[in-house]
């Protein structure tokens, strides 16, 4: 036989552990999106409150009636099936539910990643493009250098005035390579026209110099070491002439 001390401790320990369950139980939420499935779930809190007070009632009378005890004890099964059956209801849909959220969830991911792969794709196609344009570009520049260079060697100044309206324009652009290479053929340029300004300079002079040379009334004429004559004027020309 069970005495009464442990008979109270042992409906403590039932009082306790079915309150605690009653906690766990209204904390239970069912997702909404579980309707889906056509199930109609609720919290059997109806079930489980019948199973409780027939088994407090049960403990109650165990020390005083015990077989009235057992009465209770029976009739608790009933609501506790009923409630077990809610909950293993709730459980299986709940695990379908999850199973199929899962499965969308893979299937968002996988559509993710192939937006982004795709993403990824062009910008791996932009940079191409772009890295193309520039190329392309560059090509061109160093095309129109390569085209003014060959133009100041053939002296070619039909060719070179368009050229350099556009080498000037890269030459603005300091600090960068093309542009450094740009200043380095207008510096060429500029020495070529500066050379013929000087031949031209030179030319003239001479030409004055001989024509002063001619005009002069006296004989003028000059020699080089070996006897030969490089200069002479018209009158020692016509001097020499007569003197033959």
């Amino acid at each position: 036989m069970i005495g009464d001390a442990e008979i109270y401790k042992l409906h403590s320990q039932i009082v306790d552990r079915l309150a605690n369950f009653e906690q766990r139980l209204g904390q239970l939420v069912i997702d909404e999106d579980a309707d889906r499935t056509g199930i109609k779930l609720e919290v059997p809190s109806q079930a489980f409150a019948e199973f409780k007070q027939f088994v407090l009632m049960s403990t109650d009378m165990a020390a005083i009636d015990p077989s009235l005890a057992n009465q209770y004890l029976a009739k608790a099964s009933e609501p506790y099936s009923a409630f077990a059956m809610q909950l293993h209801k709730i459980d299986e849909v709940m695990t379908q539910h999850a199973l199929t959220r899962h499965i969308e969830v893979g299937r968002e991911l996988s559509a993710f990643g192939d937006r982004m792969r795709a993403l990824g794709l062009l910008g791996t196609l932009g940079l191409i493009a772009l890295w193309l344009f520039i190329a392309n570009r560059l090509a061109r520049r160093l095309d129109m250098l390569s085209a003014s260079l060959v133009a100041l060697a053939a002296n070619d100044d039909q060719t070179l005035a368009p050229l350099f309206a556009q080498v000037n324009i890269m030459a603005a652009q300091q600090g960068s390579l093309l542009g450094d290479m740009a200043m380095a053929v207008m510096a060429f340029r500029q020495t070529r026209e500066d050379r013929r300004t000087v031949q031209a300079a030179l030319v003239a002079e001479r030409e004055h110099l001989d024509a002063l040379i001619q005009g002069m009334p006296d004989l003028v004429w000059l020699k080089d070491s070996e006897g030969k004559y490089q200069i002479f004027n018209q009158r020692f020309f016509a001097t020499g002439r007569q003197g033959s």
